[in-house]
């Protein structure tokens, strides 16, 4: 071994003979070599990748216009390619009038039971026969009513009810003067939108297949696709083009898998392209959900003699802090330093002990509430300390949970209990 060295893809003698490449190593099989962690690195003097400049032939023709993206490829004889989509989610195809495009030149409709196709010489033939194309779908109506999808959220049926985070016992706590705070954060389906819509070229042989696509995925599909074409794998090959950008997997895989199915029904190459109502409608979503939070605050850590402020003093403070804040010279009152000697009565930012959340915060939240202490204590903000308070929670009349430096401490204390939970529907 120590006459031997890997570069170029191969192992090969130190000597400069010949190698052998990783690929005809492996044979196919496996790589199920252990690992040996304690064999020495290469030297970072001689790496020829790592740390050097690198072209990027592809920019000029991208800046210029010339690029051939997965929307502008082309092969000899193609034909273009649209499917049509049924009106609902699990509807199935009842019905085909193919006299209704019988007006188009060259148009051919493919049904394969509720897949429904049509192809033609040119693109714009393709696209009115899409249109025109009378098709009878059955009923469905399996999905929530989108101006109720919170409530649905709520309702279920999950897959899994999960409990994110739980700590203590809020619901011991919620007595009748106890502070409660709740927040729900909820946001919608979400598409890709990518600026081209989904897009693939199709070759399917009887005893082969080529495709053109833009998945992210290449390698993994080529399983697939060989299954669902009955071929085998290694006469299915996938050739990746740039294509639309997507933050995950838009319609990339699922326009492949249609121009596949249309190619090898009429034994011609076809290019598909997606439709903008397509994309949006079809293309895989960023699933809605809904978080609710509930927190209970309270003095962790602190003596038990410490009295905890009630929902009355607090909102009492909270708004008398509020309002000082907006008069710089304004003092806080003594309910405020009331509130204040409740929630560390004996000790200043720079004495009280580090909190678990503190010492788990990132760095940067751990500065950030330095900061704020050493203002609230009338410290210099570049002043030392010793600890930080990770997280802190203030009601205020806005209803939102705001830092703790705008508004200062009188309603603070490290959460006493908190439940996290996370919602997402049942596919």
């Amino acid at each position: 071994a120590a006459d031997l060295e890997v570069a170029d893809g191969m192992v090969r003698p130190k000597a400069g003979e010949n190698g052998i490449k990783f690929a005809d190593l492996l044979t196919g099989n496996k790589f199920a070599l252990q690992l040996d962690p304690k064999a020495p690195l290469k030297d970072p003097r001689t790496y020829t990748i790592v740390g050097q400049p690198l072209q990027r032939p592809d920019v000029p023709a991208k800046v210029d216009g010339s690029f051939i993206y997965m929307h502008d490829f082309k092969v000899p004889g193609m034909l273009h390619a649209r499917v049509i989509r049924p009106p609902a989610i699990g509807a199935e195809l009842l019905s085909v009038d193919e006299s209704s495009v019988k007006h188009l030149p060259g148009v051919k409709v493919v049904r394969i039971k509720n897949f429904l196709g049509v192809v033609a010489e040119d693109e714009w033939t393709c696209v009115r026969a899409m249109r025109a194309l009378k098709a009878q779908w059955s009923d469905w109506a399996g999905l929530p009513d989108q101006n109720n999808l919170v409530a649905a959220l709520r309702a279920g049926p999950f897959l899994a009810d999960e409990a994110i985070v739980k700590k203590g016992t809020p619901q011991a706590q919620l007595a009748a003067d106890a502070i409660e705070l709740k927040a729900s954060y909820y946001w919608p389906i979400h598409t890709h939108g990518s600026i081209g819509p989904s897009c693939s070229v199709a070759d399917v042989k009887p005893d082969s297949a080529t495709i053109w696509t833009a998945s992210q995925g290449t390698h993994g599909n080529r399983n697939t696709f060989a299954r669902f074409l009955g071929l085998p794998r290694d006469k299915v090959r996938m050739i990746y083009l740039d294509g639309a950008g997507c933050y995950g997997m838009n319609g990339h895989e699922d326009a492949a898998g249609d121009a596949a199915i249309l190619s090898r029904a009429i034994e011609r190459p076809v290019r598909l392209q997606w439709m903008r109502e397509d994309e949006h409608g079809w293309d895989p979503k960023g699933p809605p959900q809904l978080l609710a939070n509930e927190v209970v605050p309270g003095v962790v850590g602190a003596r038990s003699a410490h009295p905890k402020l009630t929902r009355r003093a607090c909102l009492s403070v909270a708004n008398e802090v509020s309002a000082a804040s907006s008069r710089r010279d304004a003092k806080p009152s003594s309910a405020v330093e009331s509130a204040r000697s409740a929630d560390r009565p004996s000790m200043s930012p720079r004495q009280a002990p580090p909190s678990a959340a503190c010492r788990a915060a990132p760095p940067h939240v751990q500065r950030t509430f330095r900061r704020q202490q050493r203002a609230e204590s009338g410290q210099s903000p570049a002043a030392g300390v010793t600890h930080a308070d990770a997280y802190k929670f203030h009601p205020n009349p806005q209803g939102r949970i705001a830092p703790a430096s705008r508004r200062g401490p009188a309603c603070s204390g490290r959460p006493a209990a908190a439940i996290i939970t996370a919602s997402c529907p049942a596919r």
